[in-house]
């Protein structure tokens, strides 16, 4: 049962009771609300959830986020597509496999996945 679904079942359990009272809306309301969607673009050299990443960016809602790609970048934010799905990243677009990827190519960085996340 997810934490939304645990809010609910007490908010009823509340309002049956007639304990249910302005805070607990506001504490609902908190829950649900709309949250910033951040996206996270991942470059991996397969077109698996599994396999190794190459580059990564990140895009959020903020003005002074530049969304650039660093495919020398050392440090990556996640091994895998997986790993970031663990993170609790949802996946939203898979890569197009007509074009596989080859090492020295400046065309393409790799299988493109690209990731999204509601909230900080």
């Amino acid at each position: 049962m997810t934490s939304l679904d645990s809010a609910f079942r007490l908010a009823r359990e509340k309002l049956q009771r007639g304990d249910f009272a302005a805070a607990d809306l506001e504490e609902l309301w908190a829950q649900v609300r709309p949250q910033p969607q951040r996206l996270l673009y991942l470059y991996a050299l397969q077109p698996t959830v599994r396999a190794s990443l190459v580059a990564a960016t990140l895009q959020e809602q903020k003005a002074a986020t530049h969304c650039q790609i660093d495919p020398l970048a050392e440090d990556l934010p996640y091994r895998s597509v997986l790993e970031a799905m663990a993170d609790g990243w949802r996946v939203i677009h898979f890569p197009d496999h007509r074009a596989p990827y080859q090492e020295g190519r400046l065309d393409m960085l790799g299988y493109e996945f690209v990731l999204e996340k509601y909230g900080a």
